[in-house]
């Protein structure tokens, strides 16, 4: 592919895409590696299994549940006091996830999060049933359930589940049919807990390795017309820096014999002056200066911008440069790097000719060293 025209029928091809953002969640900041955040889902989630607990989302949770393997919410037979355990002790030491007990249903659930099923079930088998036959409740009213974020196709593991009576649950399946259900329990819940019930689905849903279908078979059928864009893109790139530098060393030498031999520039593209308040007691402040794309010409705009390297730096001349330049903002920290950034031109330049920036560059020297000079007189 080397005509523009196809790199743009590709462009738009992609512009038609749908986009994915991933956001990240107060629980992904706090996430404990392995097995320790699987404990920690496993508390989320038995704080909101327990219908009296603060949340105020009742039994939202439990009829999710129910609703999403296809059986008739207990709860709705008769009142129920329940208990909600995590980590449960079974008689060779190992620990079911999650015990759920009512006065007659008991709920057993084994939480996947990362790991294959590797898990002892005949274990939580025997401590689910022996719950059971303490609190008399009916065999069809016991759920062994494995939840899990990942799909589960091993059929080791799938026979493993069968012969101990466990039926597979998907978070994607469970918080569909919360998110269907959590409308008529909003009038009495607490807000606060509403939120983190959310970032925590919002959590478990940015794991679950879904992938958008229509981006990758895009990048899939495209992959080498991308990967020749991306490397020409590069060398245009590569390019127009590079006449951007040659220009800004022009400019640098002129400017070097004309108004001031201070003028230096970072990296080859930006120039800079900071010595306005050399040997005095006020804060570092300069000018700083750039070409800019525009009308298809990479040198087609002039950027110049007064600069202080710290946010703190900028407050003595604050006062002063909103009254010489009444119509600019400074942008502070905007990059997160603690710069103030007070953008006080930008010049069209038509044929390349250097004469406007040049004027311009020290109309704003002028004026910056006037207002050095006008702080230095007021102390």
């Amino acid at each position: 592919m080397s005509n523009i025209d196809d790199y743009s029928k590709l462009i738009e091809e992609f512009k038609q895409i749908p986009k994915f953002e991933y956001h990240t969640t107060y629980l992904d900041i706090c996430r404990y590696p392995g097995n320790r955040f699987e404990e920690i889902c496993s508390r989320i989630l038995a704080f909101f299994f327990q219908p009296n607990n603060e949340h105020g989302l009742k039994d939202l949770f439990l009829k999710s549940l129910f609703d999403t393997i296809n059986k008739e919410n207990p709860l709705y037979v008769r009142d129920t006091q329940i208990t909600v355990d995590t980590e449960v002790q079974s008689e060779d030491n190992k620990r079911l996830d999650i015990l759920i007990t009512g006065t007659n249903f008991i709920i057993g659930i084994e939480n996947k999060i990362y790991a294959p099923l590797y898990n002892p079930l005949d274990s939580y088998k025997e401590t689910i049933n022996k719950k059971a036959n303490q609190c008399e409740i009916n065999k069809d009213k016991i759920f062994k359930i494995v939840l899990s974020v990942k799909k589960i196709t091993d059929q080791s593991e799938l026979t493993k589940m069968y012969d101990n009576g466990f039926v597979k649950v998907y978070y994607s399946e469970f918080f569909e049919n919360l998110k269907k259900n959590v409308g008529n329990y909003f009038s009495q819940a607490n807000p606060k807990y509403v939120t983190i019930m959310y970032d925590f689905i919002e959590t478990i849903e940015n794991m679950d390795g879904r992938i958008d279908d229509e981006m990758v078979s895009f990048f899939i059928e495209n992959k080498d017309n991308v990967e020749e864009m991306i490397d020409q893109y590069n060398k245009v790139k590569q390019q127009i820096q590079s006449i951007r530098i040659n220009k800004i060393s022009e400019i640098l030498n002129i400017i070097k014999e004309r108004i001031d031999e201070n003028w230096t520039h970072w990296d080859g593209w930006l120039l800079v002056i900071d010595k306005f308040n050399a040997n005095t007691e006020l804060p570092r402040i300069g000018i700083e200066s750039c070409y800019s794309s525009y009308n298809q010409n990479p040198l087609g705009k002039f950027i110049i911008y007064i600069t202080t390297w710290s946010v703190k730096d900028y407050e003595p001349y604050e006062e002063i440069l909103k009254i010489r330049y009444p119509d600019r903002i400074p942008k502070k920290n905007p990059y997160g790097d603690n710069k103030v950034y007070l953008y006080v031109e930008e010049i069209e330049i038509d044929n390349d000719n250097e004469t406007k920036v040049l004027e311009r560059l020290k109309y704003h020297y002028d004026e910056l060293k006037s207002v050095v000079a006008e702080l230095l007189n007021k102390k």
